[in-house]
């Protein structure tokens, strides 16, 4: 989740700390977080200045980065939400969360 400092801070903490959470609030905060920075990064894709974006360094960042977080998005979804062993992986495999 970004901070008010705009520093991306993991929201999953209560998985990685072992807190008793319910493993499906966490999956859903978990998914939350990850569509958020889709939506971030597709905003970025689509403000992007030109000219040629396909030489562009920092264009082609994003778009690796929006396939990475489409692919989190479906790992997590084929996660059962009442897995908490699981869940406490996908949050220590993550990049985004």
């Amino acid at each position: 989740m970004q901070s008010a400092t705009g520093a991306y801070e993991p929201v999953a903490t209560a998985v990685s700390t072992g807190d008793r959470v319910a493993p499906k609030a966490t999956w859903q905060v978990l998914y939350r977080q990850l569509q958020r920075r889709r939506d971030e990064i597709i905003h970025e894709i689509r403000t992007y200045p030109p000219p040629i974006p396909a030489c562009d360094v920092q264009f082609n960042y994003l778009l690796e980065q929006r396939t990475n977080v489409l692919r989190e998005i479906k790992a997590l979804e084929r996660i059962d939400v009442e897995d908490s062993s699981a869940l406490q992986g996908f949050v220590s495999a993550s990049a985004f969360c």
